[in-house]
């Protein structure tokens, strides 16, 4: 938020406000009469501090329910089940405005005015395997391999060696390495240096160069 821009106080207000979420699910509530009240005035409290109301105007919020039948206003008790509907309702509504006004300003902040504008996408073939695959096949699932690579960089190896620096016990989650393929697509040698070297070869053929690759990469059963 500090690099998009936003005001110390913004920042200090949306910390605020999702506070005021988070206690609002603590409020608890009971039976008063016909009606309900608040049970716990502590939490009410912290509600009321952090949202800007008081315990007074929170109790008639989600306790009551105000009436206009023509020129008459009429106040009708809630049940507590109702008064937990109505809390719940209002957390709900709290976060969903902030939600709002957060992609509102986050869309301010980003947004560069620019003579002409454009939408790039990009589609991403998923990996296939035909009963001939060609060159622009074998580069597509290469692609897709490195996707794969940088998802699983980022999602499994840096997010548990942040939890290990941080001294969070997690159980270690087991994942599929793709790295040794991605090596011998693109090591030194790899498939497409020895692709590229086989082209500029005066005799270069398919043959040839899948000899080199079973005399570079080939293992024997007792090798392996």
């Amino acid at each position: 938020m500090t690099l998009l821009g936003f005001e110390t106080e913004e920042i200090h207000d949306v910390v605020r406000i999702l506070t005021g979420v988070l206690h609002l699910g603590d409020l608890e509530f009971c039976e008063k009469g016909d009606g309900s009240q608040l049970s716990d005035l502590d939490v009410a409290e912290k509600v009321g501090r952090v949202v800007g109301v008081s315990v007074e105007s929170l109790q008639s919020a989600l306790c009551t329910r105000t009436l206009q039948i023509r020129s008459e206003t009429q106040i009708v008790l809630l049940r507590t089940d109702q008064a937990f509907d109505c809390r719940n309702a209002a957390a709900k509504a709290l976060y969903g405005r902030l939600f709002e006004w957060l992609i509102r300003r986050m869309n301010e902040k980003l947004f560069v005015a620019h003579d002409a504008q454009s939408i790039g996408v990009l589609d991403i073939f998923g990996f296939e395997s035909f009963d001939v695959n060609s060159f622009e096949q074998f580069c597509i699932n290469f692609a897709n391999e490195k996707l794969q690579q940088h998802f699983t960089h980022h999602i499994f190896r840096m997010e548990q060696a942040e939890y290990a620096t941080e001294g969070i016990d997690v159980t270690r989650i087991e994942f599929i390495d793709n790295e040794e393929s991605i090596a011998l697509i693109e090591g030194s040698p790899g498939i497409i240096r020895m692709l590229d070297e086989e082209i500029y070869i005066p005799k270069g053929s398919d043959s040839s160069l899948v000899e080199k690759l079973h005399k570079a990469f080939f293992k024997s059963d007792k090798e392996q």
